[in-house]
């Protein structure tokens, strides 16, 4: 996986981790293809970096993002 800006990611993408708010709410989970709606959303909430699967990077673990 690696940490990947909001504004690097492309529709086709995979998250590699799941993205939790500050309340504790899953706004998407791991294995979730992006779409640009996704993408869009995730931009209006201030979500700035996502950890995108890679497959040259699987075995580097990310840390929690909670926004």
């Amino acid at each position: 996986m690696k940490l990947t800006s909001i504004f690097s990611v492309s529709p086709g993408d995979v998250l590699s981790q799941t993205i939790i708010d500050a309340k504790g709410n899953i706004l998407l989970r791991e294995g979730v293809v992006l779409t640009q709606k996704y993408i869009n959303k995730l931009m209006d909430l201030g979500i700035l970096y996502v950890y995108i699967k890679d497959k040259n990077l699987s075995d580097i673990p990310g840390q929690d993002l909670h926004f």
